[in-house]
């Protein structure tokens, strides 16, 4: 909500209610209170939040929209909405200064895909981004720890038999069976988000994994995931989620429709840093 809004308050309705009619007073304050919600929602701006525009075989955060969606959805919006970009909307001293239905589109970590997929969509439909960037990450070749991660558990193509992991005095060690013929069909990794139901020993494994990495410092995850290569087979789409370099971010803040902000230097874990 915009800080003028804030401070409006709409008029209230004058509703003539006749006096024989039972629980009047309740049927004012129900009409006063629509009105108000009305009000409140007339020009209230809506910010959508995307990270990764591509394919991606498993997305246990929901992190990922295909680039075939992402521009139905830019589509969607166009005919519904009025896109403007957060600049526009930050700047508006009030509702006087933004169309109907505003809506702004955000992109956070900085996937190479902003560029090669999310920007041609917006360019066709002239939909302003913004991009938060974690600066840290630049240039890095391969996948972020938590796609990488994702990777080597639950990924068919890349996932691992084994894994094993000697950090701060504890041991972890997962041993992962195949799948019985009983069991056999659609493979149950592929959909499962991670505040779902945990519906087998793979996803119990990652979120244990991923609760302990997500606490150490860039150093310590690194040699933990030394550990975890261990054995492991190479797999080729290793930088399949990699982050933009330098000379991509400038080409994707080219034009008039991408601007760049901060996403954090490294992504730490914010709630724990003092």
């Amino acid at each position: 909500m915009l800080p003028a809004e804030r401070n409006q308050r709409p008029e209230e309705t004058q509703i003539n209610v006749p006096q024989n009619i039972p629980f009047r007073r309740n049927l004012k304050q129900a009409a006063q209170r629509l009105h108000r919600l009305r009000t409140f929602f007339h020009k209230k701006a809506m910010i959508l939040v995307y990270h990764r525009v591509a394919e991606a075989t498993v997305d246990p955060w929901a992190l990922n929209v295909s680039p075939v969606h992402f521009a139905q959805q830019l589509q969607v919006l166009n005919a519904i909405a009025h896109p403007v970009s957060l600049r526009q909307l930050i700047s508006a001293q009030s509702d006087r200064e933004l169309p109907q239905r505003p809506v702004c589109i955000t992109f956070d970590d900085g996937y190479a895909d902003n560029l090669y997929a999310a920007k041609p969509s917006l360019e066709t439909y002239r939909v302003p981004g913004t991009v938060f960037v974690t600066p840290g990450y630049l240039g890095f070749p391969e996948n972020l720890w938590w796609d990488e991660l994702a990777k080597l558990v639950l990924d068919p193509a890349s996932r691992q038999e084994k894994l094993s992991l000697s950090l701060q005095g504890r041991e972890y060690a997962y041993v992962f069976p195949e799948p019985t013929r009983e069991l056999s069909g659609p493979d149950p990794h592929n959909n499962w988000r991670g505040w779902e139901t945990v519906p087998g020993p793979r996803q119990s494994a990652y979120l244990e994994l991923y609760e302990v990495l997500v606490k150490l410092s860039n150093s310590d995850r690194d040699q933990a995931f030394e550990q975890l290569r261990t054995g492991a087979m190479p797999y080729a789409d290793r930088h399949e989620h990699r982050f933009l370099t330098e000379t991509e971010l400038r080409e994707l803040a080219s034009g008039d429709l991408v601007e760049i902000g901060a996403h954090t230097m490294t992504h730490p874990w914010l709630s724990r840093l003092h």
